[in-house]
């Protein structure tokens, strides 16, 4: 039990701890307003991104299923990964937050 407890407090310190960015050349530079090449780049590269997700969620997941979608009493932390899924799951949205984020600003967005 000790061994999951300091694993789970490993893996949740990256979502706990934010450094500074040094590599942010964005900050500091005028902002135009309108439609720029850089911010078409940035709606592209984001929009591709989350809709090259769903049609991969598509094809391995729901392609040819068996059962429609429903919904399963998992147990929580008591399944199959020991609710380390979801710390997965957690990770990845902060991921995918941040770097959009950085992405559009990058883009012009404010």
């Amino acid at each position: 039990m000790f061994r999951r407890a300091v694993l789970l407090v490993a893996l949740c310190i990256p979502l706990l701890v934010r450094t500074q960015d040094s590599a942010r050349v964005f900050e500091g530079f005028r902002q135009t307003d309108g439609w720029t090449l850089k911010k078409g780049a940035a709606t592209v590269a984001v929009g591709g991104v989350l809709a090259g997700s769903l049609v991969s969620s598509y094809f391995d997941w729901w392609q040819g299923a068996r059962e429609p979608f429903h919904f399963v009493q998992e147990g929580f932390l008591h399944d199959y990964s020991l609710g380390i899924d979801k710390i997965g799951h957690a990770y990845t949205s902060y991921f995918y937050f941040h770097t959009f984020r950085d992405v559009q600003l990058w883009g012009g967005y404010s």
